[in-house]
């Protein structure tokens, strides 16, 4: 005969002395072995998910919601973990963190049954708190492009941030006196200005901010060559654009 559920999952949990019969029977059985096996991978992680460093404790509410459900079966106390809050009585009174394992109360499938849901609530808070990128606080990183040269030595790239765009620009030989660098938004049809750039390193190397799309990512972009007197409209003399 085969243990019970029940004795299965007290053999899985750490810290909890498994029955001599249990035992025997487990050193015979490879199917209760590796039942056993992948209850106490289930309990491994959600201890690991409980401790990460970057997820704050779940509020004292949730735990009082788990024990709530559990009933009859819930222990005198949540599982001590680190980072957690102090442990509640049912009652709502709170009390402190009960021993390390070895010491759970009520029955082993319960007690299980917490820890996968506490686990579960705090992996959500983590994620919640971490945003898109993973860590508490950051931003998604900057959208970086390589501009494609129309005019041979031109090199140059965009830095696509939160509002603004950052363009450098590389002359293979300085501008004409009196010239200016600009950088156009060619997606509209019509190319629209979107400011100048200013020379440093004797003219050959060209930088400036201008204004980015709320949405929609980085647009099409063209940095033309606008030469002494030349008007408000793109001069046709393109030096490179973006992909």
């Amino acid at each position: 005969m085969h243990p019970t559920d029940d004795q299965l999952t007290a053999a899985a949990l750490p810290g909890t002395p498994v029955d001599a019969d249990v035992a025997a029977h487990l050193a015979d059985c490879p199917d209760c072995a590796a039942e056993v096996d992948a209850l106490r991978r289930t309990t491994a992680r959600a201890r690991d998910a409980m401790t990460l460093d970057a997820a704050p404790p779940p509020p004292p509410e949730l735990w009082d919601g788990i024990l709530a459900r559990l009933g009859d079966d819930a222990p005198d106390g949540a599982v001590g973990t680190v980072g957690a809050p102090a442990t509640r009585h049912r009652d709502g009174t709170p009390d402190e963190p009960p021993a390390r394992p070895g010491r759970w109360s009520g029955r082993p499938v319960a007690v299980l049954a917490a820890v996968a849901a506490v686990a579960a609530a705090v992996a959500l808070v983590a994620a919640v708190v971490a945003g898109p990128s993973g860590t508490p606080g950051s931003t998604p990183p900057p959208e970086r492009v390589t501009l494609v040269a129309t005019r041979a030595g031109v090199t140059g790239e965009v830095v696509g941030g939160a509002g603004s765009m950052h363009v450098e620009v590389t002359l293979p030989q300085p501008a004409p006196a009196g010239a200016a660098l600009e950088v156009w938004d060619t997606g509209t049809g019509t190319p629209r200005s979107l400011g100048v750039l200013r020379p440093t390193a004797a003219g050959t190397h060209w930088v400036g901010d201008v204004p980015a799309p709320t949405t929609g990512g980085m647009p099409p972009l063209d940095v033309s060559l606008q030469p002494a007197g030349s008007g408000p409209e793109h001069s046709g003399q393109s030096l490179a654009h973006t992909p």
